[in-house]
């Protein structure tokens, strides 16, 4: 009897590559939205770090000039923040998508896996009927011999 093959073999393949591809986006997006946390933090560090120094100055006299600049920096910082928080919300988005295109893979990967599993083992109690026969042909032809 020939040695197994399964037919699909190569469909099974692509589904474990596409698995792979899909694995390899979840990582790059889940980078991608630590980057995003980190610019926000240092976004949020650089008003507090401002405000602070807004508190410092106002102990002494402050000209007005310095007090719109501080105002327009703590506007800008503000602006900063909420952009850098949309960009977390989205990448969040695309984190979950990429997690969802995973598990989709996966299911796939798993079913043509399962698929093969079956096809197996009926190659295995094909060649088991095969050899069975083969045996109870020559016990027949023996028990001919003796006879």
């Amino acid at each position: 009897m020939a040695a197994y093959r399964f037919k699909l073999e190569a469909l099974l393949n692509y589904r474990r590559n596409l698995e792979e591809v899909a694995l390899q986006h979840l990582a790059t997006v889940k980078g991608d939205l630590k980057v995003a946390e980190m610019a926000l933090e240092q976004a949020g560090a650089r008003r507090l770090a401002t405000v602070d120094e807004f508190e410092q100055r106002k102990k002494r006299p402050m000209l007005p000039v310095r007090f719109a600049w501080f105002m327009d920096s703590l506007r800008q910082q503000e602006q900063m923040i909420a952009a850098a928080a949309a960009v977390v919300e989205r990448k969040k988005a695309e984190v979950d998508a990429a997690t969802t295109a995973l598990i989709e893979r996966v299911r796939q990967r798993k079913v043509m896996e399962k698929a093969r599993e079956r096809d197996y083992r009926k190659y295995l109690a094909a060649r088991m009927a095969a050899e069975l026969k083969e045996n109870d042909e020559m016990a027949v032809l023996r028990y001919k011999k003796s006879a």
